[in-house]
């Protein structure tokens, strides 16, 4: 984990300050958009998520157009096909090759309860069985129809990791973890 941990602070991809959220300010921010730009992480991330999906029933890998990058590197880490949202509109356009009755798996950089319930739904009426969700980031997880998910990263434990690494500063990092609960509560 320490590895993914300072490759994700060293590359920039989590960064720490004052983020607008909405309404409100979030003390870091993952910007999962540099992924492709860092193919040893990508490659970290590929391979845990490979070790998820070892147990599970799965022929099919759909995965949101933000984590399409994320969702290709699992697909080549595993052989299987990925199938993609194009849009993040009201309906939703699934690209890539599938039909009915296939097992899948949800590949996403984070889970948004909304998004992702949607996304499920769609994906759901084109006989796409999707029964797990692996995330990149726990940045929030609420349950979503019942679907298990699986985190690659704990954010809390890495906020640990780089504050007990003297990489953040213990206030810092409290008010991180702090957030983080609020938010996943």
């Amino acid at each position: 984990m320490t590895a993914i941990t300072d490759l994700l602070t060293d590359t920039g991809i989590l960064q720490f300050g004052r983020f607008a959220e909405g309404d409100d300010f979030a003390p870091f921010r993952l910007n999962f958009a540099f992924l492709p730009s860092y193919p040893d992480l990508l490659q970290l991330l590929a391979d845990r998520a490979e070790k998820l999906l070892a147990g599970l029933h799965v022929d099919r890998l759909v995965c949101t157009g933000d984590s399409l990058p994320f969702g290709l590197a699992v697909g080549l880490r595993t052989n299987l096909p990925v199938i993609y949202s194009h849009s993040r509109g009201t309906t939703y356009d699934l690209v890539g090759a599938y039909d009915i009755g296939h097992p899948a798996v949800l590949l996403v950089n984070t889970v948004e309860a909304d998004y992702t319930s949607q996304l499920l739904r769609a994906a759901q009426r084109v006989g796409l069985e999707i029964h797990t969700v692996i995330a990149i980031a726990d940045v929030r997880n609420p349950q979503i129809q019942e679907i298990p998910i699986h985190n690659i990263i704990s954010l809390e434990e890495t906020i640990t990791q780089l504050q007990q690494r003297g990489r953040l500063p213990k206030g810092q990092a409290e008010q991180v973890i702090d957030w983080i609960g609020q938010t996943m509560s």
